[in-house]
């Protein structure tokens, strides 16, 4: 949505060594996990995929090992991702996006690129724009750019990313188990 933004991330994450780059693309993917599993839960989509994607990676953070084939994985998670043509759910969109972080999130522990990084968190962006605009837009209009820009669900997103990024950066990595529950902690809202 903004290239301040991903410049911003760009030049944070590469700063912070792997373990933390890994734990906040896995934190994208635990903030969207929840609408997933809503809209699973209200549809006949199963979502056992992704959760299971995430907590692959998150195992393979703990034990600081490589042990799956993320390629493959983000390439099922792409062709399982819910069509929202089929679905007409309020939530399709958010779901879509949500199994498109998980995607990003596969793509990222396979390669270790950044820019996998910054497209996840577009995509959680893109979806408190969906949000806004489905809360604030009043049909026909939809809101402009500008309008998404200021709206509170969009700017609340772009806040949260910089503050999970700086609270991942300042975390300790030891001991490890620590780490990690202290990361997911953060994704639930604890």
């Amino acid at each position: 949505m903004t290239e301040s933004h991903n410049s911003t991330l760009r030049l944070e994450l590469r700063c912070l060594q792997l373990i933390k780059r890994q734990s906040f693309m896995l934190l994208l993917c635990e903030r969207a996990m929840p609408q997933l599993v809503a809209f699973s839960a209200e549809t006949d989509f199963n979502h056992d995929l992704y959760s299971e994607c995430v907590d692959i990676a998150w195992l393979d953070v703990m034990q600081q090992t490589h042990r799956s084939n993320y390629k493959d994985l983000a390439t099922e998670c792409l062709a399982r991702s819910p069509d929202t043509e089929e679905f007409d759910h309020p939530m399709a969109s958010a779901a879509l996006n949500a199994c498109l972080i998980t995607a990003t999130a596969m793509r990222f522990f396979d390669g270790h690129e950044t820019e996998c990084i910054i497209d996840g968190a577009a995509l959680a962006i893109d979806a408190a724009a969906m949000s806004a605009q489905r809360s604030n837009a009043h049909h026909p209009r939809s809101l402009s750019s500008a309008e998404l820009k200021r709206d509170p669900l969009v700017r609340r997103e772009l806040a949260q990313q910089i503050s999970d990024l700086q609270y991942v950066a300042d975390l300790p990595t030891e001991p490890i188990e620590a780490f990690v529950a202290s990361v997911k902690a953060r994704a639930r809202g604890d």
